[in-house]
């Protein structure tokens, strides 16, 4: 069985391009992770993502704002009957061309809480 790490709100996220990083606010604090709130399902949509290296073009244009979220919750650990987010969250960015540009978690921002 696989084992997933929660996010919290110090992980990375990175988008396809790998210098995007997308910017983190929980919308919870009551339970963090040495006093670092968990991340939960719709944390990430609308996120603003800075440094994505693809120029604006004709035909491209940086990652500037994740859409969704479109895997990567637990379906186990809830907060106020909200799923956590895991570190196989995975989304869309508004990257060029749509709907094919995705950001990743990187680094979870914590190793010691996991699902299993």
């Amino acid at each position: 069985m696989m084992t997933q790490a929660l996010i919290t709100q110090k992980a990375v996220l990175q988008c396809d391009h790998l210098t995007g990083i997308v910017g983190i606010i929980a919308s919870q604090t009551f339970v963090t992770i040495e006093k670092i709130p968990i991340l939960v399902k719709g944390d990430l949509v609308s996120r603003p993502i800075a440094g994505c290296p693809i120029p604006a073009s004709g035909g491209s244009k940086p990652c500037l704002t994740t859409i969704n979220e479109t895997k990567g919750h637990s379906k186990f650990i809830f907060i106020r009957n909200i799923p956590v987010c895991l570190k196989s969250l995975k989304g869309l960015t508004d990257g060029v061309p749509p709907g094919s540009i995705n950001y990743t978690v990187n680094q979870a921002g914590q190793n010691f809480m996991v699902e299993k």
